[in-house]
């Protein structure tokens, strides 16, 4: 399936705005549906709970249903609008949900994603949201005659539920812009060589985990991190759970500039409780780099700024690899919390490795190395 031919069939039932969380598996439309040539109105979303509320005004505004885009993984956020507030019990509004099904039963995937594959259907199902089965041999005519009938009579949300390869690569992708900024995995592999060995790091969802284990496991320095491989814009707040309790250490997260719009309220959370030994990198490169390069939203927030609103005893923004060396190599005199955005480019190896060991063996190695006993 093309993915502009299906950016086309939900303008012609009636579609005309889109909102959403990129998809690795929906790439492609992600491009197509923010073209500039698309007749699409289009926002990217910071959280797919958000994207439901979106839809859900511009439905009151204008009478018509609007696509939300998302992982699966993202259905868990908007769960609560779509129950509370989209359901037919409640105010009814109708929306399209395109929902890339990762972890599909009888697909390879990652391990965070299989449980989330098995239950999606039956969550659809638990609420009550109508869905139709998509991959490549799926019809433009057969996503149109559901639509249509679907939308035809007052009715709540329905879904799309997108299979692996369901689009063709034929989309044009956003050009790459020559940087001179550092890479992620350098600015990473600096800040892991740059702070004391006792520094305990926890890592945000993506491929900022994957680059980070592959320099450890290069140093042979595996199980001093976290790697939050799932529930992406939660680590923040799993590093300032470790760093209220590990009072004595450094703790370190390594945080992305999408991820952290995702739940910014930690932020706040991490003011109020000011950890002196939490340190939040966000590393920022304008884009959900994991799942395809696409802008994010609120790109034009300074992160820095926000922190120190929000009561960060520090910040500071760095963009060489000379100052991010100098500024870790002294991280323990600095004033805590403390947030620090790094300028990066959007580049990434294609033959990145993914965790040899399973993420309980990744909880075991990392507890053992924080010294804690008697694990439960």
């Amino acid at each position: 399936m093309k993915a502009d031919d299906l950016v086309s069939t939900l303008f012609e039932c009636g579609i005309d705005f889109a909102t959403g969380v990129p998809d690795s598996l929906q790439k492609d439309f992600c491009f197509a549906i923010s073209a500039e040539d698309s007749r699409f109105n289009h926002i990217s979303a910071t959280n797919e709970g958000t994207a439901i509320g979106l839809a859900i005004g511009y439905n009151l505004a204008s009478g018509k249903p609007s696509l939300v885009y998302m992982q699966n993984s993202g259905l868990g956020n908007a769960l609560n609008p779509l129950v509370s507030l989209a359901h037919p019990q409640v105010y009814q509004i109708p929306m399209v949900l395109m929902i890339g099904w990762r972890g599909k039963p009888g697909t390879a995937d990652e391990p965070q994603h299989m449980t989330q594959g098995m239950i999606t259907q039956g969550m659809l199902d638990l609420i009550q949201i109508p869905y139709l089965l998509v991959d490549s041999q799926t019809s433009l005519n057969e996503v149109s005659d559901f639509l249509n009938h679907k939308l035809s009579t007052p009715t709540g949300p329905l879904a799309l539920l997108i299979s692996e390869k369901t689009f063709e690569s034929a989309v044009k992708v956003p050009n790459q812009v020559v940087s001179d900024l550092m890479t992620r995995e350098r600015a990473v592999q600096i800040v892991t060589e740059s702070t004391p060995d006792n520094t305990i790091f926890v890592s945000t969802t993506g491929k900022l985990s994957r680059e980070l284990n592959e320099i450890r496991e290069k140093a042979h320095e595996t199980g001093r991190d976290f790697l939050t491989v799932g529930g992406m814009g939660h680590a923040s707040a799993i590093a300032l759970g470790v760093a209220l309790k590990t009072t004595d250490r450094c703790i370190v997260c390594l945080d992305g500039d999408g991820a952290a719009l995702m739940h910014l309220g930690i932020m706040a959370m991490v003011g109020e409780s000011e950890p002196e030994n939490f340190v939040h990198v966000v590393l920022n490169n304008g884009t959900h780099e994991s799942v395809g390069a696409q802008p994010i939203a609120a790109k034009s927030v300074s992160f820095t700024q926000l922190a120190e609103s929000l009561h960060y005893k520090s910040v500071i923004v760095l963009d060489s690899e000379q100052e991010l060396s100098s500024f870790f190599l002294k991280i323990n005199e600095i004033a805590k919390p403390c947030l620090v955005e790094i300028l990066i480019n959007s580049e990434s190896r294609s033959n990145l490795s993914r965790p040899s060991k399973s993420p309980k063996e990744n909880k075991t190695e990392f507890t053992k190395f924080m010294g804690v006993e008697n694990f439960r």
